[in-house]
């Protein structure tokens, strides 16, 4: 069933193995990140569009890492994914029965830059491609200097996946700056992924570990 609210929607499951344990499985890929600025952008832009530099080979082994641990759920850094690797790497997550979220890298269509999280839910094998509803100034300038538009939608909707023991939503990255944002999913889920590719590590890790003691959220 999926109920569509003003700023949320949910697909509630029906169907789900009332035995099936929570199990979460995040991966530690080594993202490249500068702590200064200019080394930063200086990266983020020789490597915009090729940001993570995995080869589907390596997803697929963290794959079976998170399967090996028994777990049913898998996060992705932001940008962690080439576009041409997600519908494969969906369907090795398929077989493996794992819930997957991740970063797909920038991919442009009509001159425009989008910037996606792909959610996959292994109990429906539904996939849905959510658009980041907040780009950071310097995404946004660095999109421009490609001459191409940065993309944000009119639009903007969260995402929750209800399954009864597990209730969770998604935040990538700059969605996470925006308290209305975060207001709106607390008392809704109890659990929330967050695929992350920023240089100010503490500054979201303070904000995602004071949001979740405030909502009562893993």
């Amino acid at each position: 069933i999926i109920n569509d609210y003003s700023n949320l929607l949910e697909l509630k499951i029906k169907k789900y193995n009332t035995k099936d344990n929570p199990i979460v499985a995040i991966a530690g890929l080594d993202m490249k990140i500068y702590d200064d600025i200019g080394k930063h952008e200086d990266y983020y832009v020789k490597h915009f569009g090729n940001i993570g530099n995995y080869n589907l080979y390596e997803l697929k082994k963290i794959v079976d890492e998170a399967y090996r641990n028994k777990s049913n759920y898998l996060l992705l850094p932001e940008f962690a994914v080439k576009k041409e690797y997600i519908s494969q790497l969906i369907d090795y997550c398929r077989r493996k029965h794992i819930s997957l979220i991740c970063g797909i890298e920038h991919y442009v269509a009509d001159e425009k830059v989008f910037n996606m999280t792909c959610i996959f839910d292994r109990n429906t094998n539904l996939v849905f491609l959510k658009p980041k509803n907040y780009l950071p100034l310097e995404e946004k300038l660095i999109i421009k200097q490609k001459g191409l538009r940065s993309y944000e939608p009119e639009d903007k909707k969260y995402l929750i996946i209800n399954e009864g023991k597990m209730v969770y939503s998604t935040m990538t990255c700059y969605e996470l700056t925006n308290i209305k944002d975060r207001a709106l999913l607390t008392d809704k889920i109890n659990f929330l992924f967050v695929p992350v590719y920023n240089k100010d590590t503490n500054y979201f890790s303070n904000i995602i570990e004071s949001y979740c003691r405030d909502a009562s959220i893993y």
